[in-house]
C-alpha cells in the first residue's frame, strides 16, 4: 500500500522514499492516523489494508498505556476501526441535544451560524449550502479548511465538553473528537497518542523549515528529538563524546515510553513587536516533527532576520564557527532591514505611493 500518501511533509516523505525506508506494521498504522488531510473513510480503508497486508505484531507495554501493551495489533485495529463508526454514528443519532457548526478558516475570518439544530442532517446541510457558497467566491475560498459540528446537550447544570466532527470543505469526516462513554474505549481512543517513533527525517541544523500548514511562519532548526548520538555527532560536532551520548539516552527513553507530544523539534523564529518598540528572536518551544517541511517562500519583511541565524547554525555544524560580532552585526543590519520595509510598506498602503519619496526618513540615500 502507499503510505508516502499519509505523509503530511513532503520532504519527509520524498526521503523516506528516497532511502526506501520499510515502514513496520505500527509505523504505518501511526501515519495513517496522524495524517490531516485525509478522511476517516480513507484512514479505515488503509487501516483494512494494512491489516490484510503487513504481518501482526506486538507492542510493549508504555507508561501512557497504564502499563498495558498491545498483544495483537491487528485486533487492536480492528477493535479502533470499530471505535471509530460507533463514535461518528452515536454523533449522528438525535436525543435531548442540539448541533451547531462552525467555519474553519487558515485565517481569522470564519463563519458561524447564531442557529443550532434538533436535527444533525439539518445542521450538516446548512453546513454544505455555505460550503457550496464558497466554491464560487474567492474571498470565502481562501485558506479554506472545512467546517466542525458539535453536539451539545440541551440541559447541562455543569459546564460539558462538546463532541465535535471535523469536516473538509466537501463534507467528508477528517477528524473525531468524542467523550467516550467508558475508560476501555477511552483508552483504546488514545491509543495513537501513546505512541512515540523517530522516523529519519532530512533535516539538519540551520535548515528554515515551516510547518506545512504554516508556510508563511518559517523558523530555523535548532534540534529534534528524535535524534540520537550520531546524528548529534553530525549535527554538533562541538559537542563532546559524551554530550552526544546523551541524545542516544533519551531517544531509548522515548521509544520505550514517550508519546506523540515527545516528537518534537526546536528553533527560532521572528516576533513582531514592533508596537513596542523592536523585532525579537523567539524560542519555538515544540513542533510536531512530522508536520515541518523545508521553507519555499522568499523571506521577506520581519523573516529575514532568520538568514544570519541560519548562517549561524550551518557553520558551526560545518565546524566553522563565525564570530559574536559577526553573527550580531549581520542579524542586526537585517533587523534594520525589515523594519525599514515594513515600515514603508505601512506607509505606502496607509497615506499613498505619491507621499513616499517626501519621507526622507524611508530613503536609502544616508545624504538625505
Amino acid at each position: 500500500m502507499d503510505i508516502y500518501r499519509f505523509i503530511d511533509s513532503r520532504d519527509i516523505r520524498e526521503h523516506l522514499g528516497t532511502i526506501n525506508y520499510q515502514f513496520t506494521t505500527p509505523e504505518a498504522a501511526f501515519l495513517v492516523w496522524h495524517c490531516h488531510t485525509a478522511t476517516i473513510d480513507e484512514k479505515i480503508a488503509a487501516w483494512w489494508e494494512i491489516i490484510s497486508t503487513m504481518p501482526n505484531c506486538s507492542m510493549d507495554a508504555r507508561r501512557c498505556w497504564h502499563g498495558q501493551g498491545i498483544p495483537d495489533f491487528h485486533d487492536f485495529l480492528r477493535r479502533y476501526i470499530a471505535l471509530q463508526n460507533r463514535c461518528v454514528q452515536k454523533f449522528k443519532n438525535g436525543g435531548d441535544v442540539v448541533y451547531r457548526w462552525k467555519e474553519t478558516h487558515g485565517n481569522e475570518r470564519s463563519e458561524v451560524d447564531p442557529h443550532v439544530y434538533i436535527m444533525y442532517e439539518q445542521c450538516f446541510g446548512k453546513a454544505m449550502e455555505w460550503m457550496a457558497k464558497c466554491e464560487g467566491n474567492e474571498t470565502c475560498n481562501e485558506d479554506h479548511l472545512g467546517f466542525i459540528i458539535e453536539k451539545l446537550l440541551v440541559d447541562s447544570s455543569e459546564e460539558q465538553q462538546a463532541d465535535c466532527l471535523l469536516f473538509n470543505h466537501r463534507g467528508q469526516i477528517t477528524a473525531i473528537s468524542c467523550v467516550c462513554d467508558n475508560e476501555e474505549n477511552a483508552s483504546l481512543d488514545n491509543t495513537f497518542n501513546g505512541m512515540f517513533f523517530a522516523f529519519p527525517t532530512p533535516f539538519h541544523v540551520g535548515d528554515i523549515v515551516c510547518n506545512v500548514d504554516e508556510p508563511n511562519d518559517p523558523f530555523v532548526l535548532s534540534t529534534m528529538k528524535t535524534w540520537g548520538a550520531k546524528q548529534a555527532s553530525d549535527e554538533f560536532p562541538q559537542k563532546t563524546a559524551k554530550e552526544a551520548a546523551a541524545y542516544d539516552r533519551l531517544l531509548a527513553e522515548h521509544e520505550k515510553d514517550g508519546d506523540i507530544s515527545d516528537m518534537m523539534c526546536y528553533g527560532y523564529s521572528m516576533w513582531d513587536q514592533r508596537e513596542n518598540g523592536g523585532l525579537f528572536v523567539a524560542y519555538v518551544d515544540g513542533v510536531d516533527y512530522l508536520d515541518i517541511e523545508l521553507a519555499r517562500n522568499p523571506l521577506e519583511g520581519t523573516h529575514q532576520p532568520l538568514k544570519a541565524i541560519s548562517y549561524y547554525f550551518k557553520q558551526c555544524r560545518a565546524g566553522k564557527p563565525i564570530l559574536i560580532d559577526t553573527l550580531l552585526n549581520s542579524y542586526t543590519a537585517l533587523v534594520s532591514k525589515a523594519l525599514h520595509e515594513s515600515t514603508r510598506s505601512w506607509v505606502e498602503s496607509s497615506i499613498g505611493y505619491r507621499w513616499i519619496d517626501d519621507l526622507t526618513i524611508l530613503s536609502s540615500n544616508p545624504n538625505d
